[in-house]
């Protein structure tokens, strides 16, 4: 019987951990432009750069801003992908999110608590209570993205 060890010619493998850093702050109440890019280099058990620290990183955000009755803004970022050091298309499979702070008991006791004799003045008030804004303050890193599939990088 012949056995045959099939060698994997892959340096940059399924889970591999990548870290990003967030360049821009992210806020949930404007639309501004973001960029994230790979925070340093990813090198191989060699010695070889896998990914160079600085390639810029494809992703998906969504903001919901704050909103009445307490509710605070979101922001939802999906990791997708970035380039290798020749080149290659590398997926990459993370989310990073912010929630801002929630006012919802703040906003109830003011509904609640002023002028018990009226309701439509106390109401009001409750409806217009904001939460907070989510911010992602400019150079975060977020760490521990791994690659989503196996490559070999030349």
């Amino acid at each position: 019987m012949l056995k045959v060890h099939a060698q994997t010619n892959f340096n940059l493998q399924n889970g591999t951990l990548v870290d990003l850093l967030i360049v821009d702050e992210v806020s949930s109440e404007n639309e501004n432009t973001v960029s994230i890019q790979v925070a340093h280099d990813v090198i191989s058990n060699t010695g070889k750069v896998l990914i160079k620290g600085g390639t810029p990183v494809k992703f998906n955000i969504e903001r919901k801003k704050r909103s009445g009755v307490g509710k605070p803004g979101t922001i939802d970022i999906t990791i997708l992908s970035t380039e290798s050091a020749d080149g290659q298309f590398i997926k990459l499979n993370g989310k990073h999110s912010k929630v801002g702070k929630s006012n919802k008991g703040k906003a109830l006791g003011v509904g609640l608590g002023v002028g018990l004799g009226t309701f439509l003045v106390p109401m009001l008030a409750y409806m217009a209570k904001k939460g907070e804004a989510a911010v992602i303050p400019p150079n975060t890193i977020v760490s521990n993205i791994p690659v989503l599939g196996n490559y070999e990088v030349k």
